[in-house]
């Protein structure tokens, strides 16, 4: 229930009106010091004692939404949900694969900032890196396939050649540079640039 308590001793640049939820099951009754706050206009709850001896509870533990280490993805028949057998460890955000392939990422931008303030400072003009298409996509397939710890079992691809073919970052890479094998490859990127990458399994967080 709402009661409106008008306080006329309030001027006009004052606040006209105070309103107060009182509970009708239990009706406040003004103490000396709450009539003294509300002729100031000053209506409020008193503060509840703080109970020194409880322990602090503001925080919020999230260490179980730590990133696994790696992720083994089990490939799927390309437009299919059927598995192949076929399982690709990936290294996740903290693994040592990974910070290399980032500090190997870095250095190359390092490399090309340079090489350009120094043809700046020389008054030529950069005529980029040299790369070809070709060298520029080997370059990319191979960032990705350096972030694969290994597969299991090693994959026989006929149309490649017919031995079984060990993980290696360059065997990786000389596969998913074929156009026959592309949606292979999608599968493992798609993985490594979703949200829900390397996180660990709803039931443990």
């Amino acid at each position: 229930m709402l009661t409106i308590i008008s306080n006329s001793a309030l001027s006009d640049s004052e606040w006209p009106l105070i309103v107060a939820i009182v509970q009708t099951s239990s009706p406040h009754v003004p103490r000396q010091d709450d009539r003294a706050q509300s002729a100031r206009g000053v209506v409020g709850r008193r503060r509840p004692p703080s109970d020194k001896g409880s322990p602090m509870t503001d925080f919020l533990d999230l260490s179980a939404t730590r990133p696994l280490d790696s992720f083994v993805l089990e490939i799927r028949v390309p437009g299919t949900t059927q598995k192949t057998g076929w399982k690709i460890e990936l290294a996740g955000p903290a693994h040592d694969k990974t910070i290399a392939a980032s500090d190997e990422f870095q250095r190359e931008q390092l490399d090309k900032e340079r090489a350009i303030e120094m043809a700046q400072v020389n008054g030529r003009k950069w005529k980029g890196d040299g790369d070809d298409v070709a060298d520029r996509r080997r370059r990319n397939v191979r960032r990705v396939c350096s972030r694969i710890v290994g597969w299991s079992p090693n994959p026989v691809f006929k149309f490649v050649q017919d031995a079984p073919i060990a993980f290696s970052v360059e065997a990786a890479t000389d596969l998913f540079l074929r156009p026959e094998l592309g949606s292979y490859f999608v599968q493992v990127t798609d993985y490594l640039n979703s949200e829900a990458a390397f996180m660990p399994p709803s039931e443990t967080i």
